[in-house]
């Protein structure tokens, strides 16, 4: 659907955008380096910043860590601009959507700071997310979904237990997360935990903001509910956020996981939580029944994560076993996996250990073997 935005109140035009934006859905963007070279790729960073005078995007992104302006120059890249923007319903191309979030051999991943303005007069590249949507870019048929999941992971590593991220989910309808459903049930799996990650700031001091992320988080524990998760994995707000608006939004939050028999978790996942102490009295606070803790193994900076793992540990319903960066001899080298299993065994847990691999660094591994390796050191170690 096209809008003429210059026939159009200002105020129509701002509901427009952030309509669009909020909650945050994927954009498929292309990019266009200097020497004319285009890249797709699925882009969720991103926040409306203007619907008057022209409706503009803010995109951005980092090298490493690092955070870059809109004039950078990447080694043997140029300086990126974005061509195009496009917002896809649910079915509209999203498995060759998940094709073009890996990197090419030799590349190197990037977006830069910058503006999707709607009225600016950019450059059209050969190829367009829009052509991928309709199969005319490259693809792989055998990309892994949530609804080919269960039955994979129960034939290459026997594991019945699963954990889903919101990211991978292609739609909220009833109809797709009922057929998810029954694969999990056919694969005899089950669903053990919802990881929820989009925009919503639950620790926010502006209201209306805060009211959009307990809007979608309500969604989401739903879709949850729906699909017979065990429990549900929140963010409680943003670093630097406030405390006792955290603890407002989730003690709603938890209310309503009771309601729908839903285990209320909270990860140190780069928020508010990341101070342990802060994340207990937000957990008690929300709680302190049916709320529990997911401690993540890679999350903590390595110079406090033993202390900090030791405080939240206790009040841990799952885990999260991660493991970050490896070398060219296979061997994790972020930090200690064995002595972070053993500290949860000491500290009496007995839930479910969920292995998973995550980094910033661009790594050629074999996630099948990593894979194995951690379900090998989990079991040698519990």
């Amino acid at each position: 659907m096209l809008f003429d935005f210059d026939n159009t109140p200002n105020e129509n035009v701002y509901k427009l955008l952030v309509s669009t934006v909020v909650p945050r859905p994927i954009a498929w963007v292309t990019t266009q380096d200097i020497d004319g070279t285009v890249n797709a790729a699925p882009f969720s960073f991103f926040n409306a910043v203007s619907g008057n005078p022209n409706p503009a995007i803010y995109f951005d992104y980092y090298i490493d860590g690092n955070t870059f302006g809109d004039q950078i120059l990447v080694k043997g890249i140029g300086v990126g601009a974005v061509t195009e923007a496009a917002f896809l319903a649910p079915g509209d191309g999203t498995n060759n959507l998940n094709n073009t979030s890996t990197a090419a051999a030799g590349s190197k991943t990037f977006i830069v700071n910058t503006f999707f303005n709607s009225n600016a007069a950019i450059p059209q590249p050969s190829f367009t997310p829009l052509q991928a949507a309709q199969g005319q870019g490259p693809g792989d048929d055998n990309a892994l979904t949530l609804l080919s999941v269960p039955a994979y992971y129960k034939k290459r590593f026997a594991i019945r237990n699963l954990e889903f991220w919101s990211n991978h989910f292609e739609s909220l309808e009833k109809s797709y997360l009922l057929e998810v459903r029954d694969r999990v049930k056919a694969a005899g799996a089950a669903l053990i935990n919802v990881q929820v990650d989009a925009a919503y700031d639950l620790a926010s001091t502006n209201e209306e903001e805060r009211q959009r992320g307990l809007a979608l988080v309500r969604q989401w524990i739903d879709a949850a509910a729906l699909l017979r998760s065990r429990a549900i994995r929140i963010n409680p707000g943003r670093a630097n956020g406030s405390v006792e608006q955290s603890i407002a939004s989730m003690k709603e939050v938890n209310a309503y996981c009771r309601s729908k028999h839903l285990v209320l978790l909270t990860e140190n996942h780069f928020g508010i939580e990341m101070n342990p102490d802060v994340h207990l009295r937000i957990r008690a606070a929300a709680g302190p029944k049916n709320s529990y803790t997911d401690p993540d193994f890679g999350n903590y900076p390595v110079e406090t994560m033993w202390e900090s793992l030791a405080k939240i540990l206790p009040y841990a319903y799952v885990v999260s076993a991660k493991v970050v960066d490896f070398n060219a001899q296979g061997e994790h080298i972020s930090y200690d996996f064995d002595r972070c299993v053993k500290m949860c065994e000491r500290a009496g847990f007995k839930g479910v250990y969920l292995v998973e691999q995550w980094s910033r660094r661009e790594q050629a591994l074999d996630e099948e073997k990593i894979a194995d390796w951690l379900l090998e050191r989990v079991r040698a170690n519990i």
